[in-house]
């Protein structure tokens, strides 16, 4: 005589209740991973909107710095041809030249959002291996050589201000009517002898070819390894594509 008795219905009853098991498991383990779907691209659209300000807050300075060196790359040229060809030289002509020329804006390492993500160790959270790609490429490399270009720039510069103060003087102005005296800057006459340092011309002739590579594409093409940007804006070309890239994956979160 069997010690258990168990009939076709038992059987059924067991398997009914083993599957609703399997399948609350199959659930749960389907609704955990959609959770962190969702908080993965939460993180993901926070990251992206953080590291989109940053590069929206960044284009005036980038277009001021543009700016400042395409002005100082003109008076450069012009101070250079005024020098070739004026006699007589007139001081309201040429000491505008020669303070512009020296224009300086400085670029310090910046994107916060970015390097907060890169420095994360989560590279995933961005889940566009293209967009990862191109903020590599801008922040790492971009912006990276317009830091290193802003160091030869300094550089340059304080070399033409050494050769430039020779022709420079600086007299203390009293006024008359208060007796105050405050140091003014002029040009030292004979305005012919200028420039007074042979080496002039050559530091002149490198601040100036150094300002118009700031944001000159070709020197962006070589920075980006042969790859061409739009024509004529170099980084702030790349800035644009890259925003326009980030706005349109936010989109598909």
């Amino acid at each position: 005589m069997p010690i258990f008795n168990t009939s076709n219905k038992s059987f059924s009853w067991l398997f009914a209740e083993l599957l609703v098991v399997v399948l609350g498991i199959l659930i749960a383990f389907q609704v955990e991973e959609w959770r962190t779907n969702l908080s993965d691209r939460q993180q993901e659209r926070a990251v992206l909107e953080n590291i989109l300000a940053d590069l929206r807050n960044e284009k005036p300075l980038l277009l001021e710095y543009r700016d400042a060196a395409h002005s100082a790359r003109t008076a450069g040229i012009e101070l250079r041809e005024y020098l070739e060809a004026a006699s007589p030289r007139d001081e309201s002509t040429l000491r505008p030249l020669i303070t512009g020329a020296r224009q300086f804006f400085n670029w310090n390492k910046s994107s916060p959002s970015y390097f907060g993500w890169a420095n994360s160790n989560q590279p995933g959270l961005i889940s566009d291996t293209a967009l990862r790609q191109q903020l590599y490429l801008y922040h790492e490399i971009l912006l990276a050589y317009l830091v290193d270009r802003t160091d030869i720039l300094n550089e340059y510069r304080q070399a033409y201000l050494e050769v430039v103060y020779l022709d420079i003087e600086f007299p203390m102005h009293i006024n008359e009517s208060t007796g105050e005296g405050r140091i003014m800057s002029r040009l030292i006459p004979p305005l012919d002898a200028i420039p007074r340092d042979p080496r002039f011309n050559s530091y002149l002739n490198r601040l100036i070819t150094a300002n118009h590579g700031v944001f000159d594409a070709l020197e962006i093409r070589s920075r980006l390894g042969g790859v061409s940007p739009d024509a004529g804006e170099g980084i702030l070309a790349e800035g644009d594509k890259l925003m326009q890239q980030i706005s349109d994956h936010l989109s598909t979160l």
